[in-house]
């Protein structure tokens, strides 16, 4: 199991051949956070960048449990091993990185996406809509918020039921002007 302290390290995960995310630099992973690499799974700042150790902790437990489910032969290799294509999830309009990257289709409850804005938005819709090919399809789970900023990580959970067909989900954060073109006037320096 990866993990590591506030400055993500993943020498360990290069060597052992784990495919990185160019935007986070941790593991590309599942949502039972199993890497690419069979036997491997990713968690905590080695996934990245976490602002709350409460996240972090949870990450680290279900990562765990993921890893002992394999360990007992209850679960496949990593992520890749699949026989069938996973869902893709992929960071829309106003977000930067969606983890984890993938979903089995065979995923199971509440599947916990993390991400994180682009830049700051005031009065955020966050969506995450399926989308096949070029096309938006229906929203499978929406929220709303006062504000929402880069620094700051956000959480949805997508119902794994609600996925049956996807092959691809994209999580999007719109509304609003961003806080650098809101009028100073309107509240909009911060």
């Amino acid at each position: 199991m990866l993990s590591c302290g506030l400055i993500p390290e993943n020498e360990v995960a290069k060597t052992a051949g784990v495919a990185l995310s160019p935007i986070t630099g941790g593991a590309i992973v599942d949502e039972r956070l199993a890497t690419s690499t069979p036997g491997i799974f990713a968690c905590g700042n080695a996934l990245h960048v976490h602002d709350l150790a409460d996240f972090a902790s949870e990450e680290g437990e279900r990562a765990g449990a993921s890893a002992a489910a394999f360990a007992r032969g209850e679960m496949q290799g990593g992520s890749a091993s699949a026989d069938e294509a996973p869902i893709e999830v992929v960071a829309g309009e106003g977000v930067r990185y969606v983890v984890p990257q993938m979903i089995s289709h065979d995923a199971e409850g509440a599947v916990m996406l993390s991400f994180r804005v682009s830049d700051v938005i005031e009065g955020v819709r966050f969506e995450v809509r399926e989308s096949e090919g070029a096309g938006v399809g229906e929203v499978l789970v929406r929220a709303r918020d006062m504000v929402a900023v880069p620094a700051e990580m956000r959480r949805m959970k997508v119902d794994a039921e609600s996925l049956a067909g996807c092959s691809r989900i994209v999580v999007s954060a719109v509304s609003g002007l961003s806080a650098r073109q809101v009028p100073a006037a309107e509240g909009g320096a911060r």
